[in-house]
């Protein structure tokens, strides 16, 4: 019998799926219903709303190679940097890339200080363990959130 989790893939379905439920992504869901539609416009001369919009379906479709080139543009144009390099994060862990991940979250990190947002270090968590750093996984994210000074009830 296969332990709960034991599969990476359903673990990052898992562990998304409980990003969702805690409210902690920074998708552009809401801009990708009502955002216009970027289909036929040049991603280079779109707007970074039309370009939050795309790399959002992009990513819900499942081309999210296609999802990573669209925030890489708005990080390179400095537009939306940090919900873009949250997004790339867990875009970088579908693809199964936790080195890449690992730093964005750097860059992210370095962008929050000194306020890091609580989604950041569990993201931070589930990127080193995919590293097979289960030891720094827990201490890393077990420090970071208890000076964070958040409760839980």
């Amino acid at each position: 019998m296969t332990a709960i989790g034991s599969q990476p893939i359903q673990r990052l379905k898992i562990l998304f799926s409980l990003l969702a439920l805690l409210g902690t992504t920074q998708g552009t869901a809401a801009q990708a219903r009502g955002g216009a539609n970027a289909a036929g416009v040049q991603l280079a001369q779109a707007s970074p709303q039309s370009l939050r919009a795309e790399a959002d379906r992009q990513f819900q479709r499942g081309n999210v190679n296609r999802a990573i080139q669209i925030w890489s543009q708005l990080i390179l144009q400095g537009q939306d940097v940090e919900a873009s390099l949250y997004n790339r994060t867990q875009a970088y862990l579908v693809i199964r890339q936790p080195p890449l991940a690992l730093a964005d979250l750097n860059s992210l990190e370095r962008i929050q200080r000194p306020h890091i947002k609580f989604n950041t270090y569990l993201l931070r968590g589930i990127t080193l363990n995919e590293l097979h750093d289960f030891p720094g996984a827990l201490k890393g994210t077990s420090n970071n959130l208890s000076s964070t000074r958040y409760l839980l009830m």
